[in-house]
This record gives C-alpha cells, sequence and structure tokens, in this order.
C-alpha cells in the first residue's frame, strides 16, 4: 500500500497530476519515504538514487514555478554522488530521516546558494557513511538553515585560523569622562581584510555563528599578541574620525582584548559538512 502511495507521488512529479495534488503530495512525502525507501543501500549510485527520488518529490512546486531553476534535479545527483565518492565511503546505509528529510527540505529554498548547498551536499554525503553513523547530527541541518552565505564564508575563515583567533572590542571613548559613544563601534573586530570592510555584518554575524554552538566568544581573554592592528585600523580610525567631526568634545579609540575559538561542536560539524580543519570546503564541481 505505501509502495502504491509512493508511486502515485512519483507520478504527480512527471506531471500526471494537478498542482494541488502535487502540493500535496510533497507534503507527505517525508512520511511515506521512510517507510518506502530501503533500509540498506548496497553501493553508491542505490544510495544517490534514492535520495534523488524524494528530491525530486518535495522539488516540483518549485521546479514548476520556475521553468528555468538553475539547479535541476540531475546535477543535483550528480554533485550528490561527486561528494560522497570523494570520501571514499566503503560501508553505505540510508540516511536518517531527521537528517536528510530537513536537509532536502531547505534545499528547495536554498539550491542557488552556492555556500549553503556546498553544506548541505556534504552533509548528506556524511549522513551515508554507516562507519560514521553520528557524525551527520540532526542539528546541523538548522545551523545551515540560520546561515546566510557571509556566515559560511566567516565560519570557514575562522576555522582555516586554527587555535585562539585575535579578536577586539573596540569603543569610542569620550576623553576625561567615564562615557562612550554608543553604537559607533562593532561589538566584536577581527583581524581579516576581508571581513572589516562591513564590520558592523562581521560582527552580527559572529555573534549568529556563536548563537549556533560552533564558536566561543572570549570576551576579556588575550591571545598574547600585540594586538597593534586594532590601534591601526583603517576602518576603526575613519570611524573615530567621523565621529569627532560632530562631536565637540574629544575622542578616542580604546579597545578591549579578546579571542575567539572554534570549539569541539564547530569542529565537528566542519568535518560533516566537509570543512577541512584549515582549509576550504570540499566541493567537487
Amino acid at each position: 500500500e505505501e509502495s502504491v502511495l509512493f508511486e502515485k507521488r512519483i507520478k504527480c512529479m512527471n506531471g500526471m497530476g494537478e498542482t494541488a495534488e502535487v502540493i500535496g503530495a510533497c507534503t507527505e512525502a517525508a512520511k511515506v519515504a521512510e517507510k518506502v525507501l530501503p533500509k540498506t543501500v548496497s553501493g553508491l549510485d542505490d544510495v544517490v538514487a534514492s535520495i534523488a527520488d524524494v528530491f525530486s518529490l518535495m522539488l516540483y512546486p518549485v521546479k514548476k514555478a520556475n521553468l528555468f531553476y538553475k539547479y535541476k534535479l540531475k546535477e543535483f545527483a550528480m554533485d550528490l554522488q561527486a561528494q560522497i565518492a570523494e570520501r571514499k565511503i566503503v560501508n553505505f546505509k540510508m540516511p536518517e530521516l531527521e537528517v536528510f528529510g530537513p536537509v532536502l527540505e531547505a534545499m528547495r529554498y536554498t539550491i542557488d546558494n552556492v555556500d549553503l548547498r556546498k553544506l548541505y551536499l556534504n552533509l548528506l554525503a556524511s549522513s551515508v557513511d554507516a562507519d560514521s553513523p553520528d557524525l551527520a547530527h540532526p542539528s546541523y541541518v538548522d545551523v545551515i538553515k540560520r546561515m546566510n552565505g557571509y556566515d559560511a564564508r566567516l565560519f570557514q575563515y575562522l576555522l582555516s585560523e586554527r587555535g585562539y583567533i585575535e579578536a577586539a572590542n573596540p569603543k569610542v571613548y569620550i576623553c576625561n569622562s567615564n562615557r562612550i559613544v554608543l553604537n559607533a563601534t562593532p561589538e566584536w573586530y577581527i583581524n581579516a581584510e576581508e571581513f572589516q570592510k562591513d564590520a558592523f555584518r562581521t560582527s552580527a554575524s559572529l555573534v549568529r555563528i556563536a548563537g549556533a554552538g560552533l564558536i566561543d566568544l572570549m570576551y576579556d581573554h588575550s591571545a598574547g599578541g600585540s594586538y597593534d592592528w586594532v590601534s591601526s585600523s583603517a576602518v576603526l580610525k575613519k570611524i573615530l574620525d567621523d565621529r569627532q567631526r560632530v562631536k565637540v568634545d574629544k575622542l578616542e579609540l580604546t579597545y578591549t582584548k579578546s579571542v575567539i575559538v572554534v570549539n569541539d561542536n564547530g569542529r565537528q560539524f566542519a568535518k560533516a559538512c566537509g570543512i577541512q580543519y584549515g582549509g576550504e570546503i570540499q566541493y567537487a564541481a
């Protein structure tokens, strides 16, 4: 009975049903998939085909709304196969429903976002490895869903730095007082030119990544360096100069030395999502 139901859903995918029926099929896909999909798989082609079948069912309404969708089902299957092959997996298994179901659902809406697509594909690849059953944790789906491409690139940078990463908490101080200019500077500031251009965006991204449990923001902890890069920062100097032009009181830049560290959960997330510790996201184009 379940097999017949699943076949009906696939027929809807092939244009044999009305739009309302197809949308209804998608809402039931996860329930049906758990009973219909094989519990064991014999190899790479088997597992990719099984996952692609479910994704085809879930993707259909999006594809119907945009006939020129850039990332088609065939490309999804090819990219997933490449990711799994890269890992040289020996023993395959079907991924847990609590991992692959939410991943496929999320990819319907982020499939054109290259940075997030890489993370999702690699998480799926990790989830089919029978020898590492606990690597692809279900919570990592929500972590990626809370990210945008900027967050993903920033986390990749933090991972590449290894160990304690110098960070500062700058403030614009009003001289001869105990006051500061509120909201004049980003809460967190790092010594990375690429991420200094939009310092407030980077600070907000760091807070989000920490909120996802991947990094620890350690306020008032020194990494032992001189932190001279803070006082010489052109970005912070411009902030100070802009504020000084509209203030009668003399201002100066102060900061607290802090550090950032990628924690154990962040390193496991990186491994599950194909980000090498100290390297690039591993993605076969």
